[in-house]
């Protein structure tokens, strides 16, 4: 036999060999999203099961409106402060213009104007909020509820009283009076804290105005003084500010939380944690799919018209302490009142390290830059297709 005909042979067995592998592996796994695609069903199994909710819990937690960053550490711009009340909500607005100094003006006049950009409450009714004079240092990243309830923290006398007789446009400019001498402190190189807005006991509405972080120049706070020296050869003009630091505080009094429901409530803020036991899944299984599902309950949870993106957001936790946050999901309406998250790479972290649970919330912007609120149903709903669920599709290695 030759060596052409030998390498023939040979080739003809290598092809039989390879036809015959082929055949054994006419089973593969060729769905390209599951792990380990190409494998045998005799390698990968694949099962699914649903997890319902073992424990939750809603809990307080006072956060300040600026700075705030999103998930992937990128600056969210709120755009708006709020201030009214509303029910048993109530919001506190904080503004301090940055201005030169100068010292031996006479202050003639001075405007302050806001840009109103949001309402909530009712709005037929009226608004009225009293302005202060702030006397405590406060930051717009440092500054929170109970802070403003001391009374070192605003003057014991209001300023004026700023008063709306309706919700008026969606949108509208407010434009007031403010008194020269104050203006003219804020003019010299004294330390001032500038103005606080407090609802007064009138009115049942809610205002949001733009803030110095707002994207359009012409919407952010402005302050018109004009001035004139203290001889003849310091004429009157007029100046325009629009720049400084600002914020807002709010709370919900009573805030009454069903034991059969858990709750997101932004501007104040009020999360709420699920745990779901995953000791069935195996060590080191691979998740294909992971669908969070949570039923919302349209009589308590109230989106104003003004959000943009009305979605809570679910996030694996990392520690104990839920400061600490892994990714984040934000939901979507697959039907109904009830809302889908993608967690797959929330439980993914759980069958390789340690189950700290997940973290229910809304995102950044709206959390900090809202009064929304998301109530679902809980594990101790009476009906149990009403709780908390994940339906999970994992792969194991036999």
């Amino acid at each position: 036999m030759t060596d052409v005909m030998k390498n023939v042979l040979r080739g003809g067995m290598w092809c039989l060999i390879m036809a015959t592998l082929f055949l054994a592996c006419s089973e593969a796994i060729i769905d390209p999203k599951t792990p380990g695609s190409g494998l045998t069903q005799r390698d990968v199994v694949i099962r699914d099961t649903v997890l319902v909710a073992v424990s939750d819990t809603t809990f307080l937690k006072r956060l300040s409106t600026d700075p705030v960053y999103d998930e992937s550490g990128s600056y969210v711009v709120l755009g708006q402060n709020l201030m009214g009340k509303t029910g048993n909500y109530a919001a506190r607005a904080l503004i301090r213009f940055t201005l030169p100094v100068r010292e031996t003006v006479n202050v003639v006049s001075a405007k302050l104007s806001l840009k109103l950009l949001s309402w909530r409450g009712d709005s037929a009714s009226s608004f009225e909020a009293n302005i202060y004079k702030v006397k405590a240092g406060w930051t717009s990243y440092g500054i929170l509820w109970d802070s403003t309830n001391s009374p070192a923290f605003f003057d014991a006398t209001p300023l004026r009283t700023l008063t709306l007789a309706t919700v008026g446009p969606d949108t509208q400019t407010i434009t007031f009076d403010l008194d020269t001498a104050l203006v003219r402190i804020w003019l010299r190189s004294e330390t001032t804290y500038g103005l606080g807005f407090v609802p007064s006991s009138v009115g049942n509405l809610i205002r949001g105005f733009a803030s110095f972080d707002h994207d359009s120049s012409a919407y952010r706070p402005s302050l018109q003084i004009v001035a004139e020296g203290t001889s003849s050869t310091h004429p009157r003009d007029t100046s325009s500010y629009t720049n400084g630091m600002d914020g807002y505080v709010a709370n919900v009094s009573p805030f009454t939380i069903l034991s059969d429901h858990i709750y997101s409530q932004a501007g104040i803020v009020y999360r709420s944690s699920l745990k779901f036991d995953v000791s069935a899944l195996p060590r080191g299984a691979v998740i294909n799919t992971a669908e969070l599902q949570l039923v919302s309950d349209p009589a308590i949870t109230k989106i104003s018209k003004f959000t943009t993106s009305p979605l809570p957001s679910v996030h694996a936790r990392t520690a104990g302490d839920t400061v600490y946050l892994a990714t984040g999901s934000t939901g979507s309406i697959s039907s109904g009142s009830t809302y889908s998250f993608d967690i797959r790479t929330q439980m993914q972290l759980w069958v390789g390290g340690t189950n700290y649970g997940l973290l229910v919330r809304q995102p950044s912007a709206n959390e900090l830059g809202t009064l929304d609120l998301f109530s679902f149903y809980g594990m101790r709903a009476v009906n149990e297709s009403l709780r908390p669920r994940i339906k999970v599709k994992y792969a194991v290695f036999q």
